[in-house]
């Protein structure tokens, strides 16, 4: 019996051990090399993604506010099973936070809408 116990007790561990952080590596492998530049509202995002994805989507936000609504992520060349991206990041100065983070919020959407793939980048401590 306390055999049993320990297997049953065990068998989750050792599936979420082996096989729990599959999902992360691929979510990881979606957005690579995302590199930043810019301050004070003026930034330039690059980077790889994954060319078997779908359509691809943006946000910028710091947590409380949303700075730039949901737009679509351009991609430029493409590979066999990578695309490059480039984003102008333009906010006014005005409108930036003061104490936060300013972050962009790279995902891909499934076919019912929801956010998968996701991967927040830092643009700015301000």
């Amino acid at each position: 019996m306390l055999k049993q116990f320990t297997l049953l007790f065990l068998i989750p561990i050792f599936v979420n051990l082996f096989f729990g952080n599959v999902q992360q590596e691929e979510e990881k492998l979606i957005f690579q090399n995302v590199q930043v530049e810019g301050e004070l509202g003026e930034y330039r995002v690059k980077g790889k993604v994954s060319a078997n994805t779908g359509k691809l989507f943006y946000t910028v936000e710091d947590g409380h506010y949303q700075y730039i609504d949901e737009k679509v992520l351009p991609l430029a060349e493409k590979d066999s099973s990578m695309a490059l991206f480039e984003l102008e990041i333009k906010i006014a100065k005005e409108k930036l936070p003061q104490n936060a983070t300013l972050i962009l919020h790279l995902y891909e959407k499934d076919e019912d809408g929801r956010i998968i793939h996701s991967k927040p980048v830092v643009l700015e401590q301000i």
